[in-house]
């Protein structure tokens, strides 16, 4: 190990051009630690913006590699289905329910976005949280027909979701994605919205044809993540977005003082590794930056359309 990492530092420390410690006559370990805290102050007076990391690869080698992250700035990516839900099960404007269907079709499938209907996800288990509160608290209500229209909006949107979840898990969505923007003659605004961000769904399934945003979070390798970390799950995702304020209420309510007890979080980063030097840097973070622009620009559209 000690081999393994004085030789990945010597690497990195002429790629950025930082003096190599003189640590011969300080013993193992404490010769790494030294090295280390020499090492990262130099790094970040010639780049802020980056992580020194010493790992184990999955060969058991150990390396050093610097991280680059893509700040999401705390936002929430949360994409609404309650219109679109809506729009096909009443088989209105077909063209643009199916094109919708496409675009959620490669959120899911590729970018690997999770869905509230699925048992595993963070937001179904939330949302379950939230019908236990409402049932355990039923005596505290003072409006009985609200309580009930509540709880039945919940056991629909969980119906509904299912739905949805079925729909947009079948290939033919994704297959035809390219084929139905193509196509597509939008008729207002909203419309011509929706296309454009399946253009851009088309652009980056094309440069990026089976890169998932899932799998580019990660939390800091340099600690282990606390029980209050923000896992990517928790701030991305489908969910209902429904129509009724009340229940998006107590959901926001619920997320907020969750996420408000998280110390830290996963992020997008993009990793170089320095077991031999590398020619050139190679931080690169242009697909997760187009995919969170698309997932910005989707929960906008699916909003409106």
């Amino acid at each position: 190990m000690e081999r393994e990492y004085f030789r990945s530092l010597a690497n990195l420390c002429a790629f950025y051009g930082i003096d190599e410690p003189d640590v011969t006559e300080i013993p193992y370990p404490q010769n790494i630690v030294h090295s280390l805290q020499q090492v990262s102050a130099g790094l970040n007076a010639c780049s802020g913006e980056l992580e020194l990391l010493l790992l184990q690869k999955d060969n058991g080698r150990t390396v050093l590699a610097t991280a680059k992250c893509y700040a999401t700035g705390n936002k929430i990516f949360y994409l609404p289905v309650t219109t679109l839900h809506r729009l096909w099960k009443g088989r209105e404007r077909i063209k643009t329910v199916r094109l919708a269907m496409s675009l959620c079709a490669y959120i899911y499938q590729v970018l690997d976005i999770p869905f509230y209907a699925d048992e595993s996800s963070y937001l179904w288990g939330t949302y379950q949280t939230l019908q236990e509160w409402f049932m355990q608290g039923e005596d505290e209500w003072t409006d009985e027909e609200a309580h009930e229209e509540l709880m039945g909006e919940l056991l629909f949107i969980q119906s509904a979701g299912e739905q949805v979840l079925a729909e947009i898990s079948k290939k033919q969505h994704l297959e035809r994605l390219e084929i139905r923007t193509a196509a597509y003659i939008p008729h207002n605004e909203n419309e011509r919205r929706l296309r454009s961000v399946c253009y851009q769904a088309c652009s980056l399934k094309r440069d990026f044809p089976e890169r998932s945003l899932m799998a580019s979070m990660s939390a800091d390798m340099s600690e282990d993540p606390s029980e209050n970390h923000l896992y990517a799950e928790m701030f991305i995702g489908f969910y209902w977005g429904g129509e009724s304020d009340v229940l998006d209420e107590h959901l926001m309510n619920y997320l907020n003082d969750h996420f408000c007890e998280c110390s830290s979080g996963d992020e997008a980063r993009a990793f170089q590794f320095f077991n031999r030097k590398p020619k050139k840097e190679c931080h690169d973070l242009s697909f997760e930056k187009r995919a969170f622009e698309l997932l910005d620009s989707a929960a906008y559209t699916l909003f409106r359309i």
